[in-house]
């Protein structure tokens, strides 16, 4: 009676380690993958006349701003894998290259106004001249982000992206985030969602403020950038 029990416990545990490594195969599946998103750029600087005894001054507000609406041309075919002891989603290389087609528009204004005691115009404050805008507009193809999905969130960096501009594309635009960059976004999303659904979207978002004074007083630097990025996985 003994060996009978023996022997049936034995199969089970044998049916269950058989069932366990069944369960840790890798899972492979074929994804379609597309993006969209905005990005929006605002540097605030503010100028304070703080020594009114001096020749020279000035005050007033400048904002530059930047808004870049992007998105994939066509989604971008890829394999992935589960792996049992990573549950995110890994790819054929550690980061997914994306492309996106990224529309480009700058702009800004100034009140900004200048104090001299010299010069033909004597003493007193004079209005800064707006500065030119010209290239300011235009639409690059050669951007991209680099999209990982790790256990339990999705992130995708466009500073580290291997699409770069050439040159400077936006040469004699006095305006906007001239670093080019696409901002970085995450978003919280368990990779079994993705895994075990025809589609899943998730809406990765970023926010970075710096703010920053000169030590005199004479002014302050307030700069936004925000992005927001909708990517989503479709199954074959």
């Amino acid at each position: 009676m003994r060996t009978i029990t023996l022997i049936s416990t034995i199969l089970a545990l044998l049916g269950l380690a058989a069932a366990t490594a069944a369960q840790a195969k890798p899972i492979t599946r074929t994804y379609n993958v597309s993006l969209y998103g905005v990005q929006r750029y605002t540097n605030t600087q503010t100028e304070a006349d703080v020594h009114p005894d001096k020749c020279f001054g000035a005050r007033g507000t400048t904002i530059s701003r930047s808004v870049v609406k992007f998105h994939t041309a066509h989604p971008v075919r890829v394999k992935a894998t589960f792996s049992p002891g990573y549950v995110g989603l890994v790819f054929p290389d550690s980061d997914l290259p994306i492309p996106v087609v990224a529309d480009w528009e700058h702009n800004g204004e100034t009140n900004r106004e200048e104090r001299s005691c010299v010069g033909p115009q004597g003493d007193g404050w004079f209005p800064v001249p707006i500065p030119i805008a010209n290239n300011c507009h235009k639409t690059l193809d050669n951007y991209g982000f680099n999209l990982t999905v790790r256990p339990s969130r999705v992130e995708a960096s466009g500073s580290a992206s291997t699409f770069v501009p050439i040159g400077d594309p936006f040469e004699g635009c006095p305006w906007g985030d001239q670093s080019l960059d696409l901002y970085d976004g995450k978003a919280k999303l368990h990779a079994a969602l993705i895994r075990d659904s025809d589609k899943q979207q998730a809406i990765l978002r970023g926010r970075e403020h710096t703010h920053s004074e000169n030590p005199d007083g004479t002014g302050t630097s307030d700069i936004v950038k925000q992005t927001t990025i909708y990517v989503t996985f479709k199954r074959r």
